[in-house]
């Protein structure tokens, strides 16, 4: 069975690499990703506020299950892509990188997956989503922090862990186009799903 997908990108820079990544997907599967807002649809939405977007978002995000960053040369400064990669971790949605800055000709950006994580509390039962800011970390204001029913590893207490582990292919030597499905069944199962 076919994931339901989220593309999380910048749409100033990556969306021709968006296109080309949906109509894979679309040729392998039949589904049309989420995240492909019309472009009056999320002009409104950012014209309107945080809000107004966290909320567009958080609305595919509820229906899919791997969220497929796209990483352009720019995508890691993106607040709305740190949202989506935190909110959807919090969600527990699988979570893959795919670097697409070949596709528009950029120099590759920083890992987006190395600039947010969460703070786990000192006895290991909360997590608070943090993002990285030059070289500190700081609380991030848009998402409340989980609180576990178990306790985290003691290994990880008191301190950030970062979602840096996140798989991060290449789109175009790690032929993309061909390995997608694959790479989104991972990220489901390493859920569980």
């Amino acid at each position: 069975m076919a994931h339901q997908i989220m593309l999380c990108f910048d749409p100033e820079h990556d969306l021709p690499a968006a296109r080309e990544v949906a109509r894979a997907w679309r040729g392998h599967t039949g589904r049309q990703p989420l995240g492909l807002w019309p472009r009056e649809e999320w002009r409104r939405a950012r014209q309107a506020g945080e809000e107004a977007l966290h909320s567009l978002i958080d609305a595919d995000l509820e229906c899919a299950r791997v969220v497929v960053v796209l990483v352009g040369g720019r995508t890691a400064a993106c607040p709305w892509v740190r949202y989506t990669i935190l909110a959807g971790m919090m969600a527990k949605r699988g979570l893959l990188g795919l670097r697409v800055h070949t596709l528009g000709g950029e120099r590759p950006g920083p890992n987006p997956f190395e600039q947010v994580g969460v703070y786990v509390s000192p006895d290991g039962y909360t997590a608070t989503p943090a993002e990285r800011e030059g070289e500190d970390w700081l609380s991030f204001p848009h998402l409340e922090p989980i609180t576990y029913p178990a306790p985290w590893g003691r290994t990880y207490r008191d301190q950030i862990v970062t979602l840096a582990d996140t798989p991060l292919y290449d789109w175009k030597e790690d032929l993309g186009e061909t390995n997608l499905p694959h790479w989104v069944d991972a990220a489901a199962r390493s859920l569980g799903g």
